[in-house]
């Protein structure tokens, strides 16, 4: 994944509009976050994901004002890296956030990796498309055994 937004490859924003109160609840430093970061819109959802980001939402702001701007270098980000074990890329197909295409990318470096992308999901997958999630996480422990 590479960290400086400017050299991400996003997906386009969705065209269709979100279903009407999708966001109540939300608080209002989320919402924005929340329609950015999530590509299954619905109240269900983002009550669930805006419960679990208000309670991580302890970040160093000062640290991440920095960091975010510069960027820095991931450890798989150096083309001559390459990873011989078994690895999973589970990416959501509307991730405004980090998008799904550099994922698919960076597999050439995991000669034994899975790659995945849900329809219906964005940045928060695992909360987003739940069963989705478990069931190719469970696909990929049971190619290993």
């Amino acid at each position: 994944m590479r960290i400086a937004p400017a050299d991400r490859t996003l997906p386009p924003s969705p065209v269709d509009p979100p279903p009407p109160g999708w966001l109540d609840g939300v608080p209002p430093g989320l919402a924005d976050h929340l329609t950015t970061a999530l590509g299954h819109r619905s109240a269900a959802v983002t009550t669930r994901i805006g419960e679990v980001v208000a309670a991580a939402l302890t970040g160093d702001d000062d640290f991440l004002g920095r960091l975010r701007p510069a960027g820095f270098q991931l450890s798989d980000e150096d083309s001559a890296a390459r990873y011989g074990g078994p690895v999973a890329l589970l990416t959501g197909r509307q991730d405004l956030v980090a998008g799904y295409a550099d994922q698919f990318a960076a597999l050439e470096r995991y000669p034994d990796g899975a790659y995945a992308v849900v329809p219906a999901a964005g940045h928060y997958l695992p909360l987003e498309q739940p069963e989705a999630f478990r069931d190719l996480v469970g696909h990929w422990l049971a190619r290993l055994a």
